[in-house]
């Protein structure tokens, strides 16, 4: 990590002299709300995003940006993410970008990036000994090409190593009675995206997007019904879909996407919370469809407002419900997410803006049973955002 720093750093300080145009970039973001919810008392929420980048191009077409970001997320809503109201996580991520325009139609971009993630459960957590901490490095390389000046085709390849310095495996430790030292839960991913957008006109676009992600785990070996571990390493696949759609009549903006995603993995589950070991097969397969419908109302140039409302199914394949007593039934897990958020976006001036916003979230489950995770309630959020920009 320190060479990867250095590298970035010595980049930063030395390509300001070689290039004619430069360009900072800060943007800061300030949120704190409250949330309330039918299954706990009232939370006061805060969050802080902040980026610090620069932007320096050359004559030749091509162009360097560097940027840092922290990102720090209180307790609170967290769209979808987690279930957890009481959990938060500071944010360390470096950027660093490489563009070069080889002609009028054909662009390369390269870039390389390292994620430093605090994670805590509790307040009782201190930061950097938090159990899900992670890092994540990663490279990518894109190719994009103008069949016209409305027709571009892109393409995206991305390698991430992320690795867990903290965690152990409390269950296995628990079961077997000894300590683990072995993180099994590294993994590698190789991301594979081909998208194509069309700007039919200045009021109409439609794009849509194809993913593929493989995510291999070196050294956690796959569970047997026996109870022991294989010679297989678990493995998840990815497969996405998403398409979108962008139309202006008049002062509004009206869009949305529709997603679906399969993830598929080879890891198995015995669960021993029935007295008796229960074997679920490809515990972590499982489908997810999202529709997202987007309003954008222009009011004038300093106020508009946004309105956003999302319905997510999630079916995992193989993993079955439970009633409230814990007993498995024959039908799979099944949650749907309905989310609905608005904002007005105020222009105080140039650089400075003032949101406030509402969220709300429903999910609802045919899962019953309930021992760290509630998969039934409610939540609305209501705060304000001030955005520095420049």
């Amino acid at each position: 990590m320190k060479k990867v720093l250095i590298i970035i750093f010595t980049i930063l300080f030395i390509l300001p002299v070689v290039f004619s145009e430069q360009a900072p970039y800060v943007s800061f973001d300030l949120s704190e709300g409250i949330v309330m919810s039918d299954s706990m008392s009232n939370l006061t929420s805060y969050n802080v995003f902040a980026d610090v980048g620069y932007i320096i191009t050359r004559p030749d077409g091509s162009a360097y940006m560097m940027m840092y970001e922290l990102i720090y997320q209180g307790p609170g809503l967290r769209p979808l993410g987690s279930e957890s109201l009481a959990e938060r996580n500071q944010d360390h991520y470096f950027l660093f970008k490489y563009m070069k325009n080889f002609s009028d139609k054909l662009t390369f971009k390269a870039k390389a990036n390292y994620l430093w993630e605090f994670y805590r459960l509790s307040k009782s957590e201190e930061w950097g000994s938090g159990l899900y901490d992670f890092t994540r490095g990663g490279v990518g390389f894109a190719l994009s090409y103008k069949f016209s000046q409305s027709v571009i085709l892109s393409g995206d390849l991305n390698f991430f190593q992320v690795k867990y310095p903290n965690y152990n495996d409390l269950f296995t430790e628990y079961i077997t009675n000894q300590q683990i030292s072995e993180v099994k839960v590294d993994n590698n991913i190789i991301k594979f995206s081909l998208s194509l957008s069309n700007k039919v006109s200045s009021v109409l676009s439609y794009g849509g997007k194809l993913s593929y992600t493989m995510k291999s785990f070196p050294k956690q070996s796959v569970l047997a019904s026996t109870g022991d571990y294989s010679s297989s390493k678990q493995e998840d696949t990815g497969l996405g879909l998403d398409l979108s759609l962008m139309r202006v009549v008049d002062n509004v903006v009206i869009g949305g996407k529709i997603s679906y995603y399969q993830n598929t993995s080879n890891q198995n589950v015995i669960d021993m919370n029935e007295g008796a070991p229960y074997f679920i097969e490809d515990y972590y397969s499982y489908s997810m469809f999202e529709i997202n419908p987007i309003v954008k109302w222009m009011l004038n140039k300093k106020h508009q407002l946004l309105f956003s409302l999302s319905y997510i199914s999630k079916s995992y394949d193989n993993r079955p419900s439970r009633e409230e007593d814990g007993l498995y039934r024959e039908d799979n897990l099944k949650n749907n997410y309905l989310l609905f958020s608005t904002m007005w976006n105020i222009s105080v001036t140039e650089f400075l803006k003032v949101q406030p916003v509402y969220f709300y979230k429903s999910s609802s489950s045919n899962n019953d049973y309930s021992s760290f995770v509630n998969y039934n309630y409610k939540l609305h959020y209501l705060g304000i955002n001030f955005l520095f920009e420049y």
